[in-house]
C-alpha cells in the first residue's frame, strides 16, 4: 500500500467502478486485460440477454480481477438463487463459465427435485436445507422398484392375503378310529288310523284228490250193521259197547274188546277188500263271495324304542370335515419404520 493512500482509495484504484451499466449487446469477452480490472454492472435481464458471453441471460455484477497472462472475470446474479459465476483467459482464449458451489447448489446436486430420503430421527428437510421443499410420505407403504418409466409412483399390493384352496399342498385329513355315545332314548308315534276300501272275491272251482293204498284191511261194523261172510251182525248198546281198539299194526286191527253180550274176536267185522285207494272230490264253490269290511285299523298312541347306550362309528383312514374360518393371514413382515421425505421443489 503506498503512503498516504487510506484502503478506500485502493479499492478505487484497483477497482475502478463505471458509473455506466454494461447496458445492451455489451460482449463479455471484450473485458480482458489488466485496463479492464474494475466492478460493472448490468441493470436489466433484457441487457444480459442482448449480450453476448453471459453465464446466464440475468442481470448482476461482473467482477474483472487480475490474474497471469489474463484476467478472471466473475458475475453474480440478483435474483433467483444469487448464483455465482468464474471464468478466466488465457492469453486471450476464455475458459467455460462454472457456477460456484453455494448451500442451493448442493442441495441440488445432492438432492435433485423429485428425489426421496429417509432419516432415522424427526429432521424436516424443509428446515435442514434452506430454499428447498420437501413432502413427507406417510402411506405406510413398502418400497418396490419400477419395471419402466410408467410405473413409477404406482401403488398397490396388501399386507394380507386370504388363503384358497389351490393355494394350499394336497394333503388328505385322517380320522383315528373312535365312538359316538347315544343316550338311551325312546321314539313315540302319534295315534292314526289306516282305512282298508270295501271289495269282494268271487270263486269258481273243484277239485279231486285220491288217498294213497293202505293195504289190505278190514273195518269194524257196528250199531246193528249187517256183514256177509265172517263175523255176525251185533248191536251196541249199554250192556254191549265197544270198550277200546288198539293198533293199527301193519294195516289191520290187533285186538277189539266187547263189553256185555257175545264177545267174539271175528263178530262185528266187514270182510277184507283188499289193498285200495279212495277217491275225494271237493265240490265246485261257484258263486262263493267274500265281502270286506272298510274297516279301521287304530294304531296305539305311542309305540316306544328304547335305543342302546352306545352305537360305534369307526373313522376311515381319509375322513373329512369342514375346518377353518377364511381369516387373513399378515404378509407384511418384520419392519424398521423411518421418516421418508420427497423433494418437490
Amino acid at each position: 500500500m503506498a503512503k498516504g493512500y487510506s484502503f478506500a482509495a485502493l479499492v478505487d484504484v484497483l477497482y475502478p467502478v463505471y458509473k455506466t451499466s454494461l447496458g445492451n449487446g455489451i460482449n463479455l469477452d471484450d473485458f480482458n486485460s489488466y485496463t479492464h480490472v474494475g466492478v460493472y454492472v448490468q441493470v436489466s435481464n433484457t441487457n444480459a440477454a442482448g449480450g453476448s458471453n453471459y453465464p446466464e441471460p440475468s442481470a448482476g455484477c461482473l467482477e474483472v480481477l487480475p490474474n497471469a497472462d489474463g484476467v478472471v472475470q466473475r458475475y453474480t446474479v440478483y435474483t433467483g438463487n444469487n448464483a455465482t459465476y468464474v471464468r478466466s483467459s488465457y492469453k486471450g482464449v476464455w475458459g467455460l463459465w462454472k457456477k460456484y458451489l453455494t448451500d442451493n447448489l448442493i442441495y441440488n446436486a445432492v438432492y435433485p427435485v423429485g428425489i426421496c430420503i429417509q432419516f432415522d430421527a424427526n429432521v424436516n428437510p424443509n428446515t435442514a436445507f434452506p430454499g428447498t421443499t420437501w413432502t413427507q410420505i406417510v402411506d405406510g407403504r413398502q418400497v418396490r422398484a419400477a419395471e419402466n418409466a410408467a410405473n413409477i409412483g404406482t401403488t398397490g399390493g396388501s399386507d394380507t392375503v386370504t388363503l384358497a384352496e389351490r393355494n394350499l399342498p394336497v394333503h388328505t385329513h385322517t380320522v383315528a378310529t373312535h365312538s359316538h355315545t347315544i343316550a338311551t332314548h325312546s321314539h313315540t308315534m302319534a295315534q292314526h288310523s289306516h282305512t282298508v276300501d270295501s271289495h269282494a272275491h268271487s270263486m269258481t272251482h273243484g277239485h279231486t284228490a285220491s288217498s294213497v293204498a293202505n293195504g289190505a284191511h278190514t273195518h269194524l261194523i257196528a250199531n246193528g250193521a249187517t256183514q256177509t261172510g265172517t263175523g255176525d251182525s251185533i248191536t251196541l248198546n249199554g250192556s254191549n259197547h265197544l270198550m277200546g281198539a288198539f293198533g293199527p299194526t301193519g294195516f289191520g286191527f290187533t285186538e277189539y274188546a266187547l263189553k256185555g253180550g257175545s264177545q267174539t274176536p271175528d263178530r262185528g267185522l266187514s270182510n277184507s277188500a283188499g289193498s285200495h285207494a279212495h277217491t275225494i272230490t271237493v265240490t265246485d264253490m261257484s258263486g262263493n263271495t267274500g265281502v270286506a269290511s272298510p274297516g279301521t285299523n287304530t294304531a296305539g298312541a305311542t309305540a316306544t324304542g328304547t335305543g342302546g347306550p352306545t352305537a360305534t362309528d369307526t373313522g376311515g383312514p381319509s375322513d373329512t370335515g369342514s375346518v377353518g374360518s377364511g381369516t387373513a393371514v399378515a404378509v407384511a413382515g418384520i419392519w424398521h419404520k423411518y421418516a421418508i421425505w420427497k423433494r418437490t421443489a
